[in-house]
């Protein structure tokens, strides 16, 4: 073959493959499958032409039957590329060669686009089937974490600082909640994008003929694709929508892996990601346990965002047809679904193997000495002596405690407009953070019930 003996991209490098894609995916987007998908492309057209009685049966059932690699010669095919320029027509030419004369019927009455475009659609859409199912499974781990830590206390923080307390359960419920969304997003994405493109030079059907609509309908059934209103050859949005799709679903799974990592700090330690014993973190420091999978994460998150920038860039393409914007996508799919698929497969690791750490989140409840229960005293003095004194009188109490290095429950003590409205015993309970995590446990209860059942709803999707 013609093809390079070594690889020349990071993702097919044996010390970079397993960091940067999964192996289902790099199995979609390969060379040999782009190829593939070209070839099915063209014997659906024959088989479709032949039936409305465009082309001879014969030609078409021997396109048909020779639609596989075993019929072309790669390396003509990267040798007509190079000196061409034009990588469809170096398929084909070398195609034809060994189809013989029914090889003059391949590609009747399409344009390069076309048949390239229908075959992208299609890896698109085992692609597609993948990151769906990841998905579900992550939202399924969502689900169990959420559910069985829906009465753990922990910190809730805003602007990196103790809030008021909330529940691990509660955390995770927002991702939850916000995967969900995605896999609602990414099952109403389909009809606008499993759409191909059978239309002729301008998508016009002019060298199709009068039966131009019935033989790209025919077409794209036979490959399991909507036929689209109009060409689309010029319309890059649904490409668009697809990586933009991929970019904020990578983007979720990219911030539930930075709070991984800020609460992976020995310092905090209230969660970990699975590190495997062989794991090594330091060529230097053998102490070193480094959060890898969600460090990776983040980082190739920032190249799927890029490429999603890219691709609406992309949109504003050039009268019926440019290369200069259409080219941008034979770089820009397969990567955003190569990361996107690594980056879901690490996500799924964390979340199923998740170390969660309680007493560790309990001792950092109590760090501030009270201080974070402050709300809590606020709005019961606020019934007696109005919210706005009250706010005034604990954030005075709660400045000192800080100032001081105090436990917050002496110093309200010294408030004798405090004492005088909330007993010693009060105050202490006021402060025990697990008492005020508001709903928190209803919340996650009544989100993990409908996640469930759900769920089902989606594996009938797939």
């Amino acid at each position: 073959m013609g093809f390079l003996e070594y690889p020349c991209h990071p993702v097919d490098w044996v010390l970079f493959k397993h960091s940067l894609s999964s192996p289902d995916m790099r199995n979609i987007f390969n060379e040999r499958s782009f190829i593939e998908k070209i070839l099915k492309v063209e014997a659906a057209l024959a088989e479709a032409e032949a039936e409305l009685g465009i082309i001879p049966e014969k030609a078409a059932r021997e396109i048909a039957e020779k639609a596989s690699l075993e019929y072309i010669d790669l390396e003509k095919v990267e040798q007509r590329a190079r000196s061409t320029g034009h990588f469809l027509m170096a398929i084909i030419e070398s195609w034809r060669e060994k189809i013989g004369e029914s090889g003059e019927f391949i590609h009747w009455g399409a344009t390069t686009q076309d048949i390239s475009d229908t075959a992208v659609i299609l890896l698109v859409k085992e692609a597609c089937s993948l990151i769906l199912s990841d998905l579900i499974e992550i939202k399924d781990s969502l689900t169990m974490l959420a559910d069985k830590y829906k009465d753990t206390p922990m910190a809730g923080r805003t602007h990196c600082m103790h809030a008021v307390p909330i529940t691990f359960g509660f955390k995770v419920g927002v991702w939850l909640d916000e995967v969900s969304r995605h896999i609602e997003r990414f099952k109403e994405i389909q009809k606008r994008l499993f759409v191909g493109n059978i239309t002729g030079a301008v998508g016009t059907f002019a060298a199709f003929g009068p039966k131009g609509p019935e033989i790209q309908k025919l077409t794209l059934k036979k490959l399991g694709l909507e036929a689209p209103a109009i060409c689309w050859h010029a319309a890059r949005d649904r490409i668009a929508e697809f990586l933009n799709l991929l970019a904020i679903i990578a983007s979720t799974l990219s911030k539930i892996a930075n709070q991984v990592l800020i609460l992976m700090r020995p310092e905090i330690l209230e969660i970990e990601e699975p590190i495997p014993p062989s794991h090594i973190g330091s060529s230097t420091m053998p102490q070193k346990r480094n959060p890898f999978l969600s460090e990776t994460s983040i980082a190739l998150t920032r190249i799927i965002r890029a490429y999603a920038h890219t691709m609406t860039e992309s949109m504003e393409t050039l009268d019926e047809r440019n290369f200069s914007t259409w080219f941008v996508e034979f770089v820009i799919i397969p990567e955003s679904c190569l990361f996107t698929s690594i980056i879901i497969k690490n996500l799924k690791t964390i979340l199923q193997k998740l170390e969660v750490h309680p007493e560790n989140m309990k001792r950092n409840l109590e760090l501030t000495g009270g201080l974070i229960n402050a709300e809590a005293v606020m709005m019961v003095l606020a019934q007696k002596i109005g919210r706005q004194r009250a706010h005034s009188m604990i954030y005075d109490c709660a400045m000192k405690a800080q100032r001081e290095k105090r436990p917050f429950i002496d110093v309200l003590l010294e408030n004798k407009t405090i004492t005088e409205h909330i007993s010693e015993q009060d105050l202490r309970k006021l402060l025990d953070p697990a008492n005020y995590t508001g709903l928190s446990s209803d919340i996650v209860k009544q989100l993990t019930t409908s996640k469930v059942s759900n769920n089902l709803e989606s594996r009938r999707d797939i």
